[in-house]
């Protein structure tokens, strides 16, 4: 199973109210994908309630495997609700793991495992940085890897 999860942070000069209206139309939005789109496994959307974060907007979803993933993020209307909230962001953060379960076999294929249960976690952190009118990416590749004997 793939977990997406992606952060969007406001810029400064949004207006609370404009906050609240974006929040909202988005949250419309990206929820209304479920019933377009039957491989979706969990999908929510979240506010940040602690005012000491950075990030604004936490979307978490599941899919089966990366290909759903790539359908459901070329998907039209989750193309439409992103360019709707865009205009309004000064970052974005995305991590797509794999979770494993003892005895699952991943669907980018491992090893044997060597203890009687493991989990382990492939995370890939996309960091996008706004300069000028230019976007540096960052993709950071971690392996988790939790071993019970």
């Amino acid at each position: 199973m793939i977990r997406h999860i992606v952060m969007f942070r406001f810029r400064s000069d949004v207006d609370e109210e404009t906050r609240r209206q974006v929040r909202e139309q988005f949250r419309s939005d990206i929820l209304s994908l479920r019933s377009q789109l039957n491989f979706i496994r969990s999908l929510e959307v979240g506010f940040n309630i602690n005012p000491e974060e950075a990030w604004d907007i936490c979307l978490e979803s599941s899919f089966d495997s990366m290909d759903d993933l790539h359908t459901y993020s070329n998907f039209p209307n989750h193309r439409a609700a992103a360019a709707r909230l865009k205009p309004y962001l000064d970052g974005r953060c995305c991590v797509d793991h794999e979770v494993y379960t003892p005895g699952q076999e991943s669907a980018i294929g491992r090893k044997k495992q060597r203890y009687k249960q493991r989990e382990i976690r492939k995370t890939s952190i996309f960091l996008e940085k706004r300069t000028k009118n230019t976007y540096l990416c960052t993709r950071i590749i971690m392996y988790h890897v939790f071993c019970k004997a």
